[in-house]
């Protein structure tokens, strides 16, 4: 037998177990290529082992859910992205290409609500139905701040991003099934808020605006639903 065959035996006998291990070797038995055409010199043949590691990792599911989406909003390019772990979610939403401030949002158990209320929309269409935030809603800071002229308007965002989580509103939902989720609610939202400003214009045109990215935002954190 040559002597890349006896190699190649005496590894599918498990007889280099522990190489195959520090070398982080597929778990999984090689791949046999046929061998060298007849007539060839016997001392060349030899089998070739083609590792499964590639195939086999595009057949395995990403072990936690992510969801993105991005969008170009009053011209300015916007990204959401999702990814849900085992005891939170995080939301990422940034129009600045950073994380920009992290906050923590949690519901107490003590003051626990099952049901929700969903605020009608605006009559231009321009504020669609979405959940009403709970007042229970606790936020906590976790990196970076937000800036002091833009917390109100980030405490909106975050309520009402967390509160999507929360509930897993969709628009579709029928009112008899606007409850919540104990597993889910249980969960702390991690939210990255950075958002650019709006341009100086007069108190009217900015709160269109601010309308407009409000309704496209929460539109994009529902479009990458993971919980």
């Amino acid at each position: 037998m040559p002597r890349a065959c006896t190699y190649v035996y005496r590894c599918v006998r498990n007889e280099y177990a522990g190489e195959i291990a520090s070398r982080n070797f597929c778990p999984r038995p090689p791949v046999y290529m046929s061998q060298t055409p007849a007539g060839d010199n016997p001392k060349s043949k030899s089998y070739r082992i083609i590792s499964n590691m590639a195939d086999a990792s595009a057949r395995v599911e990403a072990p936690i859910p992510v969801r993105q989406c991005a969008r170009i909003i009053d011209s300015v390019h916007t990204e959401v992205i999702a990814q849900g772990y085992s005891d939170r979610v995080l939301v990422l939403v940034t129009q600045t290409g950073k994380i920009g401030s992290l906050t923590q949002v949690t519901v107490p158990l003590a003051s626990f609500e099952q049901g929700f209320e969903v605020a009608s929309g605006s009559e231009d269409g321009l504020l669609p139905a979405l959940p009403v935030p709970f007042t229970s809603l606790q936020l906590t800071p976790l990196l970076s701040s937000t800036p002091p002229d833009l917390k109100p308007l980030y405490d909106v965002y975050l309520n009402q991003v967390a509160m999507l989580v929360f509930t897993g509103f969709t628009p579709d939902i029928p009112s008899h099934l606007r409850t919540c989720n104990p597993d889910r609610i249980a969960k702390p939202v991690i939210i990255g808020l950075a958002l650019a400003r709006l341009p100086n214009t007069t108190d009217q045109d900015v709160t269109d605006l601010e309308r407009a990215r409000f309704c496209a935002i929460m539109s994009m954190v529902m479009e990458c639903k993971v919980w």
